[in-house]
């Protein structure tokens, strides 16, 4: 071993993000960014397929009953159970 320190694997995430209109001050695309820049500023490890976004669903909907927030948690808890 030549001495160097092996950091560790960072941390995994799955984000989940939703914009209702095209009116909104957000648009999808950047909360997308948004997201990911936080991720990688605190040490997680995003994969493409653990990406979930809807683009025509409003706030008033409970997260239960947005169609892709229970694959978004399921991929997390996925991903965190099997390290």
């Amino acid at each position: 071993m030549n001495g160097s320190q092996i950091s560790p694997p960072p941390e995994l995430a799955a984000l989940y993000g939703r914009c209702s209109t095209n009116r909104q001050e957000q648009s999808i695309q950047a909360q997308e960014a948004n997201m990911l820049q936080w991720a990688k500023a605190n040490g997680f490890s995003v994969d493409d397929h653990a990406v979930f976004l809807e683009d025509d669903i409003s706030g008033t909907v409970p997260l239960a009953s947005a169609p892709k927030a229970r694959p978004c948690f399921t991929c997390w808890s996925e991903a965190n159970t099997n390290i």
